[in-house]
């Protein structure tokens, strides 16, 4: 009982703007369930440790790894203009 009292004490302390700003966040509707082993699950967790600043969640620093991952891969595979070997000369 005490935790969700000092939860409403948190949320009544921001600021209106802070409230908006929550506010306005996408809703995270699809849940992604995966399976690791534990080599993975350590080295996830690893990562996390050294890497979160701030309020960075391990969901929200995986899901950061995850997309930049796809945007990388993305730019590699768009189409060129000219082949690599033409643009070798």
């Amino acid at each position: 009982m005490v935790k969700s009292s000092s939860k409403r004490s948190k949320a009544s302390n921001r600021s209106k703007a802070q409230r908006s700003q929550v506010a306005e966040r996408p809703r995270r509707t699809y849940r992604l369930v995966l399976s690791l082993t534990e080599e993975e699950h350590e080295a996830i967790n690893k990562y996390c440790k050294r890497f979160r600043s701030g309020s960075k969640t391990k969901a929200r620093i995986v899901r950061e790894l995850i997309l930049s991952q796809m945007v990388l891969e993305y730019e590699r595979d768009q189409p060129m203009l000219f082949s690599e070997e033409e643009m070798c000369l």
